[in-house]
């Protein structure tokens, strides 16, 4: 039996302030979930989004994707299921495109060491290399490297790293 669509709005009311006072849930998010529940005659026609956003509430941490962790969802999550039901994102946070990826990508060895730890390198794939790309120390030294005035405090491995990738990258171009 399905819950009446009001119901769910009150529940994700109810949801995301008991999140709030019990497990940290930031108010900043807390905010942009009571704009979607105190309108639902507005976000009626997302009510598959807004159960989706329920859900993740109920299951936020704010440690998400860190070790032991790995069934929790973080505030980054939230937001997309967020912007997918007010229209101002890319689709629901379960979706990944790759349309703005970061171009070290195809050769960045950062995540070769994380092979015991899948969330977390998942995690810090889609925030990073899938997302604020620009935020990577190893893409802002590699920016740096190319030329680019950016603000980078760059450590002795990761220069070698970025070298690596560099060469990597040439390699692929020169085959294409």
């Amino acid at each position: 039996m399905r819950i009446p669509v009001l119901e769910q709005f009150k529940r994700l009311k109810e949801v995301a302030l008991r999140q709030n006072r019990e497990a940290d849930f930031p108010d900043w998010l807390l905010t942009e979930v009571v704009k979607i529940a105190d309108a639902p005659e507005r976000y009626a026609g997302q009510i598959a989004l807004v159960e989706t956003l329920i859900a993740q509430i109920a299951d936020y941490a704010s440690y998400a994707g860190a070790g032991c962790f790995d069934d929790s969802v973080g505030a980054e999550t939230i937001q997309r299921t967020l912007k997918a039901i007010t229209g101002c994102g890319e689709g629901p946070a379960s979706d990944t495109g790759d349309s703005a990826h970061c171009p070290l990508l195809p050769c960045c060895q950062l995540f070769a060491g994380m092979k015991d730890m899948p969330r977390s390198a998942e995690y810090i794939q889609s925030k990073l290399c899938h997302g604020e790309y620009d935020q990577c120390n190893r893409h802002k030294m590699y920016r740096q490297m190319v030329g680019e005035k950016v603000d980078c405090f760059p450590n002795l491995s990761d220069v070698e790293e970025v070298e690596k990738v560099m060469q990597c990258l040439l390699k692929k171009q020169s085959s294409d």
